[in-house]
């Protein structure tokens, strides 16, 4: 059997120190960025609908905090391990991605939605776009690119009624892993915890035909 080249990308913080945005959420305890769940008792709407506006709460404060403050910082002025300082930030990213009954359900429109947030405050950001075939192999190679520019990579998969646990949900991809054997796993944050993904079953997740879709985006 041949062997497959081992690849390791991963954000410059989940790298050193397996974190990602860390909120403070009380006794000593960080999560590993924002949670639709600190939503429900205050808005059950929001906690429904808001795993794409979580997705872009958590991008826009690494890319303001970590990547590069000097170019992004307006993109989040608050303090990164507030709860109230990110769940402000969180209601914020909501109002601009305005997600419908079902959800924000278009990446074309989840990419739009944070470019009109940070042209609002004055900040260059446009997503990256890729029209190659939707492979994986391909799909790998977006999401290396965007890690490899310490950039954290929003995905939306749209399978429903299968046994994927993260179906019709927005994650955010922090870390990607492959073996010599061609295992593949990426690293995300969901629901304020670090989960490890088999990749193949995500980018499967995505296109299996039980699903309405999904993708891939990062921005710079």
């Amino acid at each position: 059997m041949a062997t497959a080249a081992k690849e390791d990308y991963a954000l410059t913080v989940e790298a050193s120190q397996q974190r990602f945005v860390p909120v403070d959420i009380g006794s000593g305890t960080y999560s590993y960025g924002g949670d639709q769940e600190w939503w429900k008792p205050i808005n059950p709407t929001k906690y429904d609908r808001g795993c794409g506006p979580v997705a872009a709460a958590n991008l826009t404060t690494y890319l303001a905090k970590i990547t590069n403050p000097s170019a992004y910082r307006n993109l989040y002025s608050g303090v990164a391990t507030s709860k109230n300082d990110f769940m402000a930030h969180m209601d914020v990213m909501y109002s601009y991605i305005d997600p419908g009954a079902f959800g924000e359900t278009s990446v074309p429109d989840f990419a739009s939605s944070i470019e009109k947030y940070a042209k609002d405050k004055n900040v260059k950001l446009s997503g990256v776009r890729d029209n190659s075939a939707f492979t994986l192999d391909n799909t790998a190679a977006y999401i290396k690119k965007g890690l490899s520019l310490n950039s954290p990579v929003a995905t939306l998969n749209l399978s429903k009624f299968t046994d994927y646990i993260y179906e019709w949900h927005w994650m955010t991809i922090t870390k990607y892993y492959r073996d010599i054997n061609d295992n593949r796993w990426i690293a995300v944050s969901t629901w304020g915890d670090r989960r490890s993904i088999n990749y193949r079953t995500h980018f499967e997740a995505i296109t299996r035909l039980q699903s309405f879709g999904g993708g891939f985006m990062y921005f710079k």
